[in-house]
């Protein structure tokens, strides 16, 4: 039997997601292995880092406000429930574990790809289910996580493509 999420375990959700995103990006700086990496997954883990305050102010907001309906759409409530139960719901420890595993950047991009689109997705549903006061919040929040993914895509598409090193002759 499925259970009703309140918008107040939804945000908490939402507030789990961006401390694991933080954590993990937070670790994927200390492991990076060029100034660029380590920058990156900084500026990832500050991005995340403003995420958790705009969360919290929601939450603070939703705790002070009237008492609201759960969400109980069958399909929300599936979605909601999967996402509970993955890796990147589970908590900052989970994903520094995760992270520490990998051998290689590529599956360290990878994973972060995975968990800013999860992540994203998440907001989308989440966007359907606030009322209309914190939608222009998490419409900002959404393209925020499109950009990360842009980035991180962008820093993939280089690790499978790379360029071949200039050939070093005396023709241009």
């Amino acid at each position: 039997m499925q259970k009703s999420f309140s918008p107040e375990d939804v945000i908490k959700l939402a507030l789990q997601i961006e401390q694991s995103g933080k954590t993990v990006y937070q670790t994927a700086a200390e492991q990076a292995q060029t100034p660029e990496l380590t920058e990156l997954f900084q500026f990832l883990a500050r991005e995340e880092n403003d995420h958790i305050n705009s969360f919290q102010k929601i939450y603070d907001d939703y705790k002070l406000s009237a008492k609201t309906p759960g969400v109980s759409k069958p399909e929300d409530m599936s979605y909601l429930e999967t996402l509970a139960q993955s890796q990147l719901f589970q908590g900052a420890d989970k994903a520094i574990n995760a992270v520490k595993q990998f051998n290689d950047l590529l599956q360290l991009i990878n994973f972060a790809l995975g968990f800013e689109r999860d992540a994203m997705l998440f907001f989308v549903k989440l966007y359907r289910m606030v009322g209309e006061k914190y939608r222009n919040l998490i419409s900002k929040l959404i393209k925020e996580e499109e950009a990360h993914i842009v980035k991180l895509t962008e820093i993939q598409y280089k690790l499978i493509n790379p360029k071949p090193d200039k050939e070093i002759s005396g023709k241009e």
